[in-house]
């Protein structure tokens, strides 16, 4: 028999799914307060087998929750059935979730079992496996703040990963990088941002090579070789892979949220050159002007 005055902690099984995003709960909580709380809280032994979020919203707007105590034979599939197909989740979110309700191991799920197998879990979830196994390694790598980013769907998976992937080079070098700037001069605060940065060097290098290739390309085709290939899509190929490398290549920390991760720069902290000239003529900034300040001062 629940007990209305108490206070109650979340099943295990419950917190395979994040809480939700702050403007759901608010627009749940508004529900809550117009018309009641509809859906029962489940309870299964003394704890919330799903509605935390309803709990949590009855509590803020001072309704009165309701309770019931789980009827079926099989929690995890009940929670599984209420929250993998209803919920609006990233893709991270979604892999996090995954791996929490996943036994790393074996095809398919015993019964009365309270994990699933990686297949399972991704299939249920929406996701792959790949992503099952990502998420792991991000949860055993105990970097809470970096967790707690990608659960709550603030970054993505491959940016956590290659975050991680950063991290674990600065230690095995010893070295974090100093007095680094993006390609304007800004100087840059954050360790991370300033890894991606210092790359700088990599991406130099990969668009040198692409431009030698263009040479020894043009050469070859002057033989004989020319009739079983087409110049032009060569060159094409060519292009677009210069510009997919551009297209990753840190140029200025983000001037929406100065590098502290925001939807305009993808949660990255900086943006590519082209997007970086959008957003500053989407609010109104003279772009050209940023060049100029890059190269020196502007000529009366």
């Amino acid at each position: 028999m629940a007990d209305e005055h108490r206070e109650y902690e979340p099943h295990p099984i419950a917190d395979w799914f994040p809480m939700m995003a702050r403007q759901e709960f608010n627009n749940l909580c508004k529900d809550i307060e117009r018309n009641g709380l509809v859906d029962p809280i489940v309870l299964l032994d003394g704890k919330i087998l799903d509605g935390r979020n309803r709990y949590g919203a009855c509590l803020k707007v001072k309704c009165e929750p309701t309770f019931k105590e789980f009827a079926g034979t099989d929690p995890a599939a009940y929670v599984l059935s209420k929250n993998a197909h209803r919920r609006m989740m990233h893709a991270g979110q979604r892999a996090m979730t995954a791996c929490k309700m996943s036994n790393a191991g074996g095809r398919k799920r015993k019964k009365g079992s309270q994990k699933v197998s990686d297949e399972e879990a991704a299939a249920l979830c929406g996701c792959g496996r790949r992503s099952v196994a990502n998420a792991r390694i991000i949860l055993k790598s105990k970097n809470e703040p970096l967790i707690d980013k990608v659960w709550r769907g603030r970054k993505s998976l491959r940016n956590a990963i290659q975050e991680l992937e950063d991290l674990q080079l600065m230690a095995d070098s010893g070295k974090v990088p100093e007095n680094v700037t993006d390609r304007l001069g800004n100087p840059i605060k954050s360790e991370a941002i300033a890894i991606e940065f210092a790359r700088e060097s990599i991406f130099t290098r990969a668009l040198k090579r692409i431009s030698e290739a263009e040479h020894e390309i043009e050469f070859l085709l002057q033989d004989v070789f020319q009739t079983w290939i087409s110049k032009q899509q060569v060159f094409i190929d060519l292009t677009n892979a210069k510009n997919a490398i551009n297209e990753g290549r840190p140029y200025a920390v983000c001037p929406e949220c100065k590098g502290r991760h925001c939807g305009s720069c993808r949660d990255r902290g900086w943006m590519p050159q082209r997007h970086y000239k959008l957003w500053m003529q989407a609010n109104g900034e003279n772009y050209e002007s940023e060049r100029e300040g890059e190269e020196g001062p502007e000529q009366a």
